[in-house]
């Protein structure tokens, strides 16, 4: 978790809450597992196209408009996530 690349980061706290699924309640694990791999990968790819660009194009209003979209779900299930952790994360955060 201390890595400064962000791929790095989301994989390790994607691979982390995956595995304590089996103690979230129903609805956080399926809104987890449904939505958290595509907000997660929107932002990142975004960032990545701005930051590393592929192409001379800039970022279009499509991919700006996309990224605002998926925000507040994204923004929902971290915060979720963050109280579920708090509350019944059973593993110390720093052990890893």
């Amino acid at each position: 978790m201390s890595d400064f690349r962000i791929k790095n980061v989301l994989e390790a706290l994607y691979d982390e809450l995956q595995a304590q699924q089996h103690d979230m309640p129903h609805a956080l694990k399926e809104d987890f597992a449904a939505y958290w791999p595509a907000f997660s990968q929107q932002i990142r790819a975004t960032r990545n196209e701005a930051g590393h660009p592929m192409s001379i194009e800039p970022i279009t209003a499509d991919i700006v408009h996309a990224s605002l979209l998926v925000f507040p779900g994204l923004a929902k299930i971290s915060t979720k996530l963050l109280e579920w952790v708090q509350t019944h994360y059973k593993k110390p955060l720093l052990a890893r």
